[in-house]
């Protein structure tokens, strides 16, 4: 009886709490809420933080060490959006979705380094200290295609993917410090283009 009706509320489900299942390997923590607006629409909003290093970066990165030849560090994340979806074949529980995302994210780095370099005829010693940090905002706009799957009473995974449209922009810098007298150099960071974008989804709907 208690499993008729779970699955009975399930499938007269308007909300999904969802997790993305992704991030946590970074790690990262991001939180997604959908809320049905219609037979075959939906509507949600999403928040997430932790530690990232997106695709967008990647490329980002190989135009700053043409500049700054330093190691890049990995970032911290900051992220929030919203989603719109439209069920073609199913319904909010399960089927086909077609939709669009909308995503702001905020990216820091932060590393710090000291090497001692020795000149090879002198054999004199220098101590080198480099501090790199980073900071990059990033507009994403993506429509998406994905499937929604709700595996048990209320159990539900999602899989989304698109061509998403990022514009990012930012400042690396590289602060180094040779026996004790300081340099700086900075980079500013533009970019736009197509990104693949993409997301797992594990939650509940009810």
């Amino acid at each position: 009886m208690l499993v008729a009706l779970l699955l009975t509320s399930a499938l007269a489900a308007n909300h999904t709490v969802a997790i993305s299942a992704n991030k946590l390997r970074y790690p990262g923590f991001d939180i997604e809420y959908e809320h049905k607006i219609g037979d075959k629409m939906a509507i949600g909003g999403f928040a997430g933080l932790g530690r990232f290093t997106p695709l967008l970066f990647e490329l980002a990165k190989d135009e700053m060490m043409k500049n700054v030849p330093v190691k890049v560090p990995a970032l911290d994340y900051k992220a929030a959006g919203a989603r719109f979806h439209w069920m073609p074949l199913g319904s909010f529980e399960q089927g086909i979705i077609v939709g669009a995302s909308l995503r702001w994210m905020h990216l820091t780095a932060s590393k710090n380094r000291t090497k001692t370099v020795t000149e090879k005829r002198s054999k004199e010693s220098a101590d080198i200290n480099q501090n790199t940090t980073m900071n990059l905002q990033t507009i994403m706009a993506s429509p998406h295609i994905g499937y929604k799957w709700t595996l048990g009473p209320g159990f539900t995974l999602s899989v989304l993917v698109g061509p998403g449209y990022t514009f990012a922009k930012g400042t690396g810098v590289a602060r180094t410090s040779l026996n004790g007298i300081p340099t700086n150099q900075t980079v500013n960071i533009q970019s736009t283009g197509p990104y693949t974008f993409g997301t797992v989804l594990a939650g509940w709907t009810f």
